[in-house]
């Protein structure tokens, strides 16, 4: 049932790092936290596993998305440079803090983040603000450093991505969802990169984590969840070019409750069950 689950995982998180940039740690996260407790992962490091490891698919995925969002041209190259010693900083800044919590307060916090992306999505629609779409939009520098800073500490800290910083932001100033896709990619590879090599620092007590460890990285998952990730990338591309605005942004915060509802069982699990 777990490599089910995994392959699965792996597969839908090919489609968001190519259709949103999510990097898919928004699937592969909670799908580890179900299934590492099979593997006989101690519970106070499964969370620390969940986001070692999915940034590590988060990386593979990503590289395969830039291709086709490059080709495509929806990739902002002279903002992405703009932004990426922010999000270098707060790559940084997260993965070290992530590295101090306890599972169940970064479960707290993963759940806190989402559900403000949702409350945002939510108010946009009530109000129905609209924002003018302009080619040459032009974010303000003090929010190209906050969404720079924020993107990489909750990307790293959560292994999520920048997907929840990025496309909130980038859509604020006029950017269509594939063009926040693209631009989110090259931002995971960073937080990737980065995240992957921190973790891959810290060594944890020998007693909690096997030999089938590097770091924060869980190897005996990768398999699966990259056999699912080969078929879900180019799916994903195939997919974001059938589908409209529209339909994208729906399907979006619909995956965004399902991920919440997710974590919260989770999260009540260890208290309550």
């Amino acid at each position: 049932m777990e490599i089910i689950i995994l392959v699965i995982a792996g597969f839908s998180g090919g489609i968001l790092a190519s259709l949103f940039g999510l990097g898919g740690g928004l699937v592969i996260v909670p799908a580890l936290v179900i299934c590492l407790p099979f593997y006989h992962v101690d519970p106070s490091v499964v969370m620390h596993l969940s986001v070692g490891t999915s940034l590590l698919i988060m990386l593979l995925n990503s590289l395969a998305a830039i291709l086709s969002h490059h080709q495509a041209n929806n990739i902002n190259w002279l903002l992405f440079w703009q932004i990426l010693p922010f999000a270098l900083v707060g790559t940084t800044v997260g993965c070290i803090i992530s590295i101090q919590l306890p599972t169940q307060i970064l479960i707290l916090l993963f759940l806190t983040f989402l559900f403000v992306i949702l409350l945002r999505f939510v108010v946009h629609l009530i109000y129905r603000k609209q924002y003018k779409v302009l080619a040459d939009s032009r974010p303000p520098m003090l929010n190209k450093a906050l969404s720079g800073l924020l993107s990489g500490f909750i990307g790293a800290g959560m292994g999520v991505g920048s997907s929840l910083v990025m496309v909130p932001f980038l859509k604020r100033y006029g950017f269509y969802i594939r063009h926040c896709a693209g631009l989110s990619c090259c931002f995971n590879v960073l937080i990737a990169l980065v995240a992957v090599f921190i973790y891959g620092l810290f060594q944890a007590k020998g007693e909690i984590l096997s030999d089938d460890t590097t770091g924060f990285v869980f190897w005996p998952v990768m398999i699966w969840l990259v056999l699912g990730s080969i078929v879900g990338v180019p799916f994903g591309t195939w997919l974001g070019r059938q589908l409209s605005e529209k339909m994208t942004t729906v399907i979006y915060f619909c995956l965004l409750i399902i991920i919440f509802l997710v974590m919260l069982y989770k999260l009540l699990e260890f208290y309550y069950l």
